[in-house]
């Protein structure tokens, strides 16, 4: 389980959030668990930090979470399955060259790209790639 306290303002670092939806997909899901462990080894980020990644990959309907509040602010989070569109995102950043476009325009940008607009331009890649 991870806790997460409102009120910190993060910014969602989308190729920290493309490797956290990645780790996700790949573990094997037997219930709730607690993720922080295996993801804090990849890309080095604190609890509070990977909590609010969650929440909004949620808000983003690429994920489901469990949640429970408590009184001092703080959210308690497990992870329950990865959606239909989370799959479909994953299964489109595998291949290496839309991943590869991905993080060209991540870097390009400065990350300023929208989870919407990033989901959005993984589609479109993918389907290029496909088609060509």
């Amino acid at each position: 389980m991870i806790v997460c306290a409102y009120g910190k303002n993060y910014k969602l670092e989308l190729d920290k959030v493309i490797n956290l939806l990645i780790e996700l997909e790949n573990i094997d899901f037997k219930g709730f668990m607690d993720i922080f462990e295996r993801l804090n080894k990849s890309d080095k980020v604190d609890e509070n930090l990977i909590g609010y990644y969650l929440l909004k990959l949620e808000e983003g309907n690429l994920l489901r979470l469990e949640k429970n509040d408590d009184e001092s602010g703080e959210i308690y989070i497990s992870f329950a399955n990865m959606t239909y569109e989370g799959h479909e995102f994953i299964r489109n950043m595998n291949n290496s060259t839309v991943k590869a476009k991905i993080f060209k325009k991540l870097k390009d940008s400065s990350g300023e790209i929208s989870l919407d607009v990033l989901k959005n331009l993984a589609s479109k890649f993918a389907l290029e790639f496909f088609t060509q």
